[in-house]
């Protein structure tokens, strides 16, 4: 196909190939054009070594041209892999029609963010690691939305009085009236500003909105002068220092940081550059004990030289806290009854509950079976925007009746969170949307997506087939804003 000769008897010359499709080719993308015909005849060569060791494997050619692809590279997946993913979505799709989602926040880039390069040599893996997933009722492929809770003006004003007198908050007295959410962030607040406090822990069942206050508290923060840096960073399950490393690294600016070299060369970077500043590390969904001192983070932790250094983590268990040596923690619960009914109201939408004053009675008995769980209201509400057939709203009842769970057990809880959120996947108007919500499953939890690749992957895997590679594009974001509306991809700004 390059060199436009049949049974080509030898080696090309690349010069001569390239000098023939020079002539060809248009003059505006002329130079991109060669540089990925180059590479398509060196990938070529490289497949006809007689060394299966020197060949390419599929991935590495995927991610080669991936390197210098533009709009006329329609896909990032190989052909020979469409089938094989194919099938492990069927089998994804059929396995959840009874089993429960999991809670990984899959993160999608704004056009301007920058891309990643995604490791397709994991794909085959990730696929079996979901459907052992399914199988086992646990941390089943799904995105959990932080929760958008409404607050009242004044508590508004005040949060941000509270930021502008450098965090001198503890004379604003709570109102009867404030919510739980603004409660938790003045309470998070408060203990930052505590001299003696080096360690806050944020713990909870999964959907009670940790990483929610997590980002208000940072948000807070933003153009405060207290600390010289606020860094966040997503542990997760698994996660190992090395990675948090580059994570904070890569906050930080830091240039000399190298991603070959070992934990101990890294973790001096970082705490040479972190031991003069004061600093407050934002650690979200952490699982296990993890040794911060390894990571680089300056010990001890608190008001050292009048340099403030704090961490702030969020854990839904108790004894993580304990082993991080935790000293402040603030549990985060689940809404009260009238501020559940609020949140739901407001995801609804008033139109849906004046269609039929029926509506609106089911609509709070389908309240009181969420238990008050931010992340359910937030998601099943918006499941529910405009749905006026009653019929739905009693179906509705009794899926969630089923999520009963026993009091006080964080794992049963969480189930009840899972089943909950799956019921936006199963309300879905297609399979071609949960096809398409499904394949996150081919990214590494917590990882953000650009919404280019993930379009790509879609076209790749025959979900969206449009006749021209734009009108692709434009129906996989809109794709992307179904889902999203439905709660189940989260846009990152």
């Amino acid at each position: 196909m390059l060199t436009g000769k049949k049974w080509y008897p030898a080696y090309p010359d690349v010069d001569k190939v390239l000098e023939s499709w020079m002539n060809k080719l248009g003059k505006s993308q002329r130079v991109t054009q060669l540089k990925q015909i180059r590479l398509c005849i060196e990938l070529g060569i490289e497949c006809t070594d007689g060394n299966q060791a020197n060949r390419p494997d599929t991935p590495d050619i995927i991610n080669r041209l991936g390197e210098t692809e533009n709009a006329r590279i329609m896909t990032g997946v190989s052909s020979l892999t469409v089938p094989q993913v194919q099938r492990a979505l069927e089998k994804l799709e059929d396995a959840t029609k009874n089993l429960l989602p999991r809670r990984d926040i899959v993160h999608l880039m704004n056009d301007s963010a920058e891309k990643n390069v995604t490791h397709w040599q994991g794909a085959a893996k990730n696929l079996r690691a979901a459907q052992e997933c399914l199988n086992d009722n646990h941390h089943i492929v799904a995105v959990e939305s932080g929760p958008s809770i409404s607050v009242e003006d004044c508590n508004l004003r005040e949060a941000q009085e509270c930021h502008n007198h450098n965090l001198h908050i503890s004379a604003v007295e709570s109102s009867p009236s404030m919510s739980v959410e603004d409660r938790n962030l003045q309470e998070a607040l408060k203990l930052i500003k505590d001299d003696l406090v080096g360690v806050i822990g944020i713990w909870g069942p999964g959907g009670v909105g940790k990483t929610h206050l997590l980002n208000n508290i940072k948000n807070s923060l933003d153009g405060n002068t207290t600390f010289n840096y606020v860094v966040q960073v997503t542990i997760s399950r698994g996660c190992s220092v090395e990675k948090i490393q580059t994570d904070i690294a890569q906050q930080l600016n830091l240039d000399e940081f190298r991603k070959d070299s070992d934990v101990q060369f890294r973790c001096r970077i970082i705490y040479d550059f972190l031991k003069k500043r004061s600093f407050l590390i934002l650690v979200d969904d952490l699982w296990d004990q993890i040794d911060l001192q390894a990571v680089g983070i300056p010990y001890p932790l608190g008001i050292e030289n009048q340099l403030r250094r704090k961490v702030v983590l969020t854990t839904r268990s108790r004894k993580v806290c304990g082993q991080m040596e935790v000293r402040k923690n603030i549990k985060v619960v689940c809404l009260q009854e009238d501020e559940a009914w609020q949140l739901f109201k407001e995801k609804v939408g008033h139109e849906t509950f004046s269609y039929n004053p029926r509506i609106e009675d089911l609509g709070k008995e389908l309240v009181k079976e969420m238990k008050g769980l931010p992340l359910a209201l937030v998601t099943i509400g918006k499941t529910m925007y405009a749905k006026t057939d009653t019929a739905k709203w009693e179906y509705a009842i009794e899926y969630m009746k089923q999520s009963w769970y026993v009091k006080d057990d964080p794992l049963d809880m969480e189930r009840v969170v899972f089943r909950q959120v799956k019921f936006s996947f199963d309300s879905l108007r297609n399979n071609i949307l949960r096809k398409c919500f499904l394949t996150c499953a081919l990214w590494p939890e917590d990882q953000k997506i650009p919404r280019e690749m993930l379009a790509r992957c879609w076209i790749g895997l025959g979900l969206v087939d449009e006749p021209e590679i734009k009108s692709s594009y434009i129906t996989a974001y809109n794709l992307m804003g179904e889902l999203s509306a439905a709660c189940l991809l989260e846009e990152d700004h």
